[in-house]
């Protein structure tokens, strides 16, 4: 039996469009399965091969640019840490003034260009601020701890503690994991710990710095900043923020450009002040911890894989990053399917053990990539290098519409996606784009509807007669059949038959609205011949 939704009106047809009943029209044209699939495996692709090694290259080129010899780790971390809280605290008023457009304003390519160069100004500030933050506190540690391998395997255990009890584990992974597109949505929205409402490179390497200054680089030193720091995130269910590329693709989209999720998800202007600690406690707790367990695994790596051999520790990263990637996106599935059926602590502990292996996977492609960098491009002239990849890659990166990918802003809770989509990573580029290009289709079916409901009120309807009601009739081959009820005594049994066959077919066919319209016309015809 065909399924049938009544509307009064295109306003109430508009408003429910997009509800769970008719969803094969609020999206017309659903990819099929093969085509899924395929859009996953391109997208997969580009994040490990193309956006992954652009961002790990300019992190790469600008964490050697603010190296010590310029910036001492101290005043790297404050000012790092200093820029990417008043980005946070700036991101509901950035949001505002440069996304959420004015009523009654029109579109101007002025308005647009001095968008374009605002939002891009604000990621490269935010991408500097964020390495300086972990260079300095990476470098401060090893000072204070030195660069050995249990100090580095120690804390890095003992710090995840902390990132699980926070549920913030999955800020452990970065590219390719994610890939964020510079969509304006997303310009200046990322989250915090407690979700407060109202920088990065610096940020990482300034922490990234007073570590290696303070902390020897010992074996059991640097596992026990792991341990410490992920048990740490996994009690704070922030264990996710250690992601990164190739695991995330963030598009530089206009909406949330400037968002900034937090822990706790507070307001600005109902609670400023829980807001402004909101933000304090996302970026220096949850940030810090983050820094200490990359840096920890990071320094592990270098004194237990070929610790005699460069060239074979950063191709031996190379090769260990990219299978474990592999290996990740392919359990994609089965983790999904596990977190299905699983429910409370159980679904967070599993969600965190497959994060925590793609973290593996994701520390060794950035190593990898970076030191082969170090081994082979500009070796005679470092600093050229450093800034070669530091600016071309930032452009590139621009030119594809993923700068955002660059950033490691906000805080994302462990599992707080419903059932398995905790565990579905967010690699998102063509596929953005099949998105957009089903969405403008189904703008243009909404308003072909609407335009064919006035023209039936003006040829059909009778002055007195005022009543109006939609039909909407979904059948089994997914059609909608647009029918109307009005008083049809003055028109023949011809015509209204031929009202009647006035459909919209949701399967992407580009000649409907000619369709209707020269059905509509000849309709008029007949009615103008009879007079």
């Amino acid at each position: 039996m065909p399924e049938i939704i009544i509307f009064k009106n295109s306003t109430d047809l508009l408003s429910n469009s997009l509800s769970a009943d008719i969803l094969f029209f609020a999206y017309p044209e659903r990819p099929r399965k093969c085509t899924k699939r395929l859009l996953h495996i391109f997208d997969t692709i580009i994040s490990l091969f193309v956006i992954s090694p652009l961002v790990i290259a300019h992190w790469r080129g600008t964490w050697n640019i603010v190296s010590s010899k310029y910036f001492k780790p101290t005043y790297c971390f404050i000012i790092g840490s200093g820029l990417h809280v008043a980005f946070t605290l700036l991101r509901e008023i950035l949001h505002a003034e440069f996304v959420v457009p004015e009523p009654g304003t029109k579109k101007c390519w002025k308005r647009k260009l001095r968008r374009f160069f605002i939002t891009k100004a604000y990621t490269y500030c935010f991408s500097v601020g964020c390495i300086m933050q972990w260079r300095g506190g990476w470098d401060a540690f090893e000072e204070y701890f030195g660069k050995t391998l249990t100090p580095a395997i120690l804390t890095s255990i003992i710090l995840l503690i902390p990132l699980m009890g926070f549920r913030g584990l999955r800020n452990l992974l970065s590219a390719p994991m994610i890939i964020i597109t510079d969509r304006k949505e997303f310009t200046f929205s990322f989250p915090t710990r407690f979700r407060t409402e109202r920088h990065h490179h610096q940020c990482w390497r300034g922490g990234w710095q007073l570590l290696d200054l303070y902390t020897p680089h010992v074996t059991w030193h640097v596992l026990a900043t792991v341990i410490v720091s992920v048990l740490a995130l996994s009690l704070l269910k922030s264990l996710r923020n250690i992601s990164a590329a190739p695991f995330v693709c963030v598009n530089d989209d206009q909406t949330e450009y400037f968002d900034v999720p937090t822990l706790f998800r507070k307001g600005g202007s109902r609670d400023p002040g829980l807001y402004v600690l909101d933000c304090l406690f996302s970026v220096l707790v949850i940030g810090t911890l983050v820094v200490f367990v990359w840096r920890g695994l990071w320094v592990f790596l270098d004194l237990e894989l070929f610790p005699n051999n460069p060239i074979y520790s950063s191709w031996g990263s190379v090769l260990i990053g990219y299978s474990v990637v592999a290996v990740t996106f392919a359990l994609q599935p089965v983790m999904k399917w596990t977190c299905d059926r699983l429910d409370g602590w159980r679904r967070v502990a599993a969600a965190d053990i497959f994060l925590f292996f793609s973290f593996i996977g994701t520390i060794n492609v950035w190593r990898g990539v970076w030191h082969v960098l170090d081994n082979y491009f500009l070796t005679d002239d470092k600093l050229l290098g450093d800034w070669i990849t530091h600016g071309v890659s930032m452009i590139l990166l621009i030119l594809l519409n993923c700068s955002n990918s660059v950033l490691v802003r906000g805080v994302y809770i462990d599992a707080e996606e419903p059932a398995g989509q905790c565990v579905i990573f967010p690699v998102y580029y063509i596929r953005l784009f099949f998105q957009k290009e089903r969405t403008k289709k189904q703008k243009r079916l909404l308003e072909t509807l609407e335009r064919q409901e006035q023209n039936n009120i003006n040829l059909l309807e009778k002055p007195h007669n005022n009543n109006f009601n939609a039909k909407i009739v979904k059948s089994n081959n997914n059609r909608i059949i647009n029918t109307n009820t009005h008083d049809r005594k003055s028109i023949s049994l011809e015509q209204q038959e031929l009202l009647t066959k006035i459909t919209v077919e949701v399967d992407g066919n580009e000649n409907i609205e000619n369709q209707k319209n020269n059905e509509v016309k000849a309709l008029s015809k007949e009615n103008f011949a009879k007079e």
